[in-house]
Formats: C-alpha cells, sequence, structure tokens
C-alpha cells in the first residue's frame, strides 16, 4: 500500500472521502497519525501487551509481521566491544549499529580462550539480580553463555550500551539481532515541524501489515475527536489480526 492509498483507505475508514466531504485532518495531521499507529504496532507485536499474550516470535504472524524491521548478521556486521574493566565488564554502544535501534532480539558474542575462539550467545540479566546471579557458579557468564543488560551509555548520549558481564573471560566482536526504528511514513508534499520537507515514503512493514495499521490509526483518530462510531473498533477487528 502506497502513502496515498494508506491515505485513502484511512478516510474511507474514518468515513470522509475527498468527494463528499472536507476531511477533518489534513494531510501533515494524517500522517502523524499514521506514524503514530505504527508505533503502537510495533510495540504491540514485540511486546506482551496483545490478545495472545505472546512476544515477538511467539508465533509465526508476529515474525511475518515484523521482518521488514528485523536486522540480523550480515545485514548488521560484527562490532568490536569497549572493555570498560577487561574480563569483567564490556560495553557496546548502540549508536554504532548500522541501524536506528528500537528493540533487542538476540546476540552472540565471541569467547576468546587461549589460542581458540569459540561463540557464545547472550543471556539478559536483570538489574536486581545481578548480585545473587553472579554469585551463582550455576548461572553466571560460561563459555557458552554471556551475562547482559542494557543501560545509559557511559560516554556518548543517545540509545544508550548493552553491557556484558563475562566473569572473567575474555571477549571478542559481538553479533547483535534487533527491531529497528521504522521510517517515518510521509506523503512529502508539505515541511514537517523541524521545517524539513521530507521525501515521500510509505510504510516499511510488510505490506499485507498496513491495513492493519491504518485501523489502529483510525482508533487513535476517533478517540481524539471523540468518535463514538468505533468505539468497538479494537474488539471487532484487531483481536482477529493478531
Amino acid at each position: 500500500m502506497t502513502i496515498t492509498e494508506s491515505h485513502y483507505d484511512f478516510k474511507l475508514k474514518y468515513d470522509r472521502v475527498d468527494s463528499l466531504s472536507k476531511p477533518d485532518f489534513n494531510v501533515a495531521e494524517i500522517d502523524w497519525i499514521l506514524n503514530e499507529a505504527q508505533i503502537v504496532y510495533i510495540k504491540q507485536k514485540y511486546g506482551l501487551n496483545n490478545t495472545y499474550k505472546t512476544g515477538f516470535e511467539g508465533i509465526q504472524k508476529r515474525s511475518d509481521d515484523l521482518k521488514a524491521l528485523h536486522v540480523k548478521y550480515p545485514l548488521q556486521p560484527k562490532l568490536a566491544l569497549t572493555a570498560i574493566v577487561a574480563t569483567e565488564l564490556y560495553e557496546l554502544q548502540l549508536s554504532t549499529l548500522t541501524y536506528d535501534y528500537w528493540f533487542m532480539t538476540g546476540g552472540k558474542v565471541e569467547v576468546i580462550i587461549g589460542t581458540c575462539t569459540t561463540e557464545a550467545t547472550l543471556k539478559f540479566m536483570q538489574e536486581d539480580d545481578r548480585g545473587e546471579i553472579q554469585d551463582d557458579p550455576f548461572n553466571n557468564s560460561h563459555k557458552h553463555e554471556i551475562l547482559y543488560n542494557l543501560a545509559k551509555s557511559i560516554t556518548a548520549t543517545g540509545n544508550g550500551s548493552i553491557y556484558l558481564y563475562p566473569n572473567g573471560l575474555t571477549l571478542g566482536e559481538i553479533s547483535v539481532s534487533y527491531i529497528k526504528k521504522p521510517e517515518r511514513v510521509s506523503t512529502g508534499t508539505y515541511a514537517y515541524i523541524d521545517n524539513v520537507t521530507y521525501t515521500e515514503q510509505g510504510f516499511e512493514l510488510s505490506e499485507h501489515t498496513h491495513s492493519e495499521i491504518v485501523d489502529l490509526a483510525v482508533e487513535i483518530a476517533a478517540g481524539i475527536t471523540d468518535h463514538p462510531e468505533f468505539a468497538q473498533l479494537k474488539a471487532t477487528k484487531y483481536m482477529k489480526s493478531e
């Protein structure tokens, strides 16, 4: 669905078309609402706030829904880590990734033992549990699994960093997979709030998701205008699209 078709779909579902009456929302406002709907859609599909209470890759459809934003190796090359405290704490600044990072989906890191290099899986660790886990020899990092969490970067501003706790092991390069920030949709016919006129851009997500995103946009618009006709839209349409 092109951005023009997305606008038409929005107007039609909101019971407004150009041939009938002046739309309640101008082009820039519709773009804004479509972008808001896209953000809600991605968070809904990635997280557990949905009908089936399943996260990303919990069911096949969710993986299909977000595959256009899912960045993996080799599209995202391996990156070198910064040793904050050698063999104890390493950092990867998310600003060094190829694309704008939103949500992490997995990762592996090289573990260097003498002349040998193996690959370990990254395992998320809550900060509140760090002391307890690191004192537990069965749950602490080892050559097959390295603990990590995320926090504000030590030196850089922006999207934060991944911190790895290798329990005395020497780490090499890291490979990260993640959901990237989607392109902002725009008709490209007006100056944005930063006074820049962006080029025309449709939804980056897979074609089959576009109508669902427009449905969400209509619900958002209905909330803005207090439109009574759309009170049951979520119950009747979104449960079917999960």
